[in-house]
């Protein structure tokens, strides 16, 4: 885990430090924080067995870790292909007009993050979780365009579940009361994060 989380922020903090230089601006803005768990849902530990006997296995769903949520995006504004910024100076300096294109720029990149420090309980773990996305922003003439990915990376966010047994040793699923070897298409599953969308404003 530690090693993983590392090695994605040495690579992430290499990322976003070229990316500031060549930014003409840029914005860290937060879009959610707070002590949550947000991976996924929890089993209540509530459930009624076969036998109409209602149960409450409420503490073996305490989480005995720190909960912790965050979420947002850097924002770098201005940033223009490699070798577009010294040509459009050297236009501009020359007394020409800069030529304009669809992929001339300047673009707009925004990275959006956000980080779970996920569950852990005597019958339900989940990893830590981080994703971080790409969206690229531009705009020609009267078109302004949007290209995004979310989920671009998602590391962690495992998840495990593990049986209880009654007094005579028959195991069973603490979350639903069905029996353990019955149980496995109600268990919690990670899901992808990975998104991606595509957005045009045309500005009359």
């Amino acid at each position: 885990m530690a090693g993983w989380l590392f090695a994605t922020l040495l690579w992430l903090g290499l990322i976003l430090w070229l990316g500031i230089a060549a930014a003409a601006d840029w914005q860290l803005r937060l879009t959610g924080a707070g002590n949550l768990y947000t991976q996924s849902a929890v089993w209540s530990g509530h459930f009624t067995a076969a036998n109409g006997r209602f149960y409450d296995a409420s503490h073996l769903y305490q989480n005995r870790r720190r909960p912790l949520y965050l979420s947002g995006e850097l924002q770098l504004f201005g940033l223009a292909l490699p070798g577009r910024a010294a040509r459009q100076a050297a236009e501009q300096a020359g007394g020409r007009a800069a030529a304009g294109g669809f992929w001339n720029g300047p673009f707009n990149l925004i990275l959006p993050f956000a980080y779970d420090n996920g569950f852990d309980s005597a019958k339900f773990t989940t990893r830590p979780r981080l994703t971080l996305g790409a969206a690229l922003q531009g705009r020609h003439r009267q078109l302004v365009w949007q290209m995004r990915l979310d989920g671009l990376i998602d590391r962690g966010g495992g998840i495990s579940e593990r049986a209880c047994y009654d007094a005579t040793g028959r195991d069973f699923h603490c979350g639903t009361g069905l029996p353990w070897a019955n149980s496995g298409p109600a268990h919690i599953t990670r899901t992808s994060r990975q998104a991606a969308s595509l957005r045009l404003v045309w500005l009359w």
